[in-house]
């Protein structure tokens, strides 16, 4: 597939397991972080983040196990799949766990702001818990987030 666009993105083949991700996570708290979407999908071992949030690994894309355009791919869909569910963004700043100064962690290659705060980007669930309730059931319920028509399922 080309670039990622909101026409195409629900196409994507890594659509429907960002929206699984989406509802694991959901069904245990308010938020969804995009480095919990990788570890979701199996992308992101929890000893390498735990490695990475000690401030052994440089930089997060170092020990996610796709490639950078994958990376870029899903991080698109997280955020406009976020998007279609009105959740809220809140920047969330990663620092260095353990001992010793508390260091700014960084996520990608590059270092880049804008591509920083893609990863850095936590989103809220901001509507009523019922309507997280029935999208979470819906979608592990094993339909895959869209209803009998093929739309995609939105909170009412």
């Amino acid at each position: 597939m080309k670039k990622i666009t909101t026409g195409n993105y629900k196409k994507d083949k890594y659509y429907l397991p960002v929206v699984r991700a989406f509802a694991k996570i959901l069904s245990e708290k308010d938020y969804v972080a995009p480095v919990e979407v990788f570890m979701t999908m199996g992308h992101l071992k929890e000893k390498e983040y735990k490695r990475w949030r000690n401030g052994q690994v440089p930089c997060l894309e170092r020990v996610i196990e796709v490639n950078l355009s994958k990376i870029n791919r899903i991080l698109r869909i997280i955020k406009m799949y976020a998007h279609d569910l009105n959740m809220k963004k809140s920047i969330t700043y990663y620092h260095k766990w353990g001992k010793g100064k508390k260091t700014a962690l960084r996520f990608s290659i590059s270092g880049e702001k804008n591509l920083e705060e893609s990863y850095s980007g936590h989103f809220l669930w901001n509507q009523s818990r019922e309507k997280k309730i029935i999208l979470v059931s819906k979608i592990l319920e094993g339909n895959t987030g869209r209803d009998n028509d093929g739309n995609q399922i939105q909170p009412s």
